[in-house]
């Protein structure tokens, strides 16, 4: 069996999905860099790679676009003292604990605090969320 055979689809994964050097993948697989360039340059890997980011980098953005959106609807509700529905009530003991520092563009200019790139939420926020939840800070 070739070694395009053996170690191609390896190479190519660990470059485009783990986002491997080239030198990485040669010492980890045994094919040469040289080789490997070519395969990159064959298979089209930087693009695929690039293309790969794009797409993750979109969708956290519109997880915590919808997040926030959510987040927002919620707070509203505690603010206005209404009462959560079962799904919002999953979204705050699940979500959140998992994403402990989302804050809304909105919490951020208020209060002057950072805003987590990927998630979005603040401290202050959070604790909001804790503290009508009764969990733990």
């Amino acid at each position: 069996m070739s070694k395009k055979n053996l170690h191609y689809n390896e190479a190519e994964q660990l470059f485009v999905v783990e986002g491997y050097s080239l030198e990485m993948i040669s010492s980890q697989t045994g094919v040469s860099t040289r080789t490997l360039q070519e395969w990159k340059a064959e298979g089209t890997w930087e693009a695929k790679r690039t293309e790969l980011r794009r797409i993750t980098n979109n969708t956290g953005e519109q997880a915590t676009s919808i997040a926030a959106k959510i987040l927002k609807r919620i707070l509203d509700k505690i603010d206005n003292d209404e009462e959560l529905i079962p799904t919002e009530i999953l979204f705050v003991k699940e979500f959140l604990p998992s994403r402990n520092k989302i804050k809304t563009p909105e919490e951020a200019a208020a209060d002057k605090q950072p805003v987590s790139k990927s998630t979005g939420v603040s401290e202050n926020t959070l604790a909001k969320f804790r503290k009508f939840m009764g969990l733990k800070s």
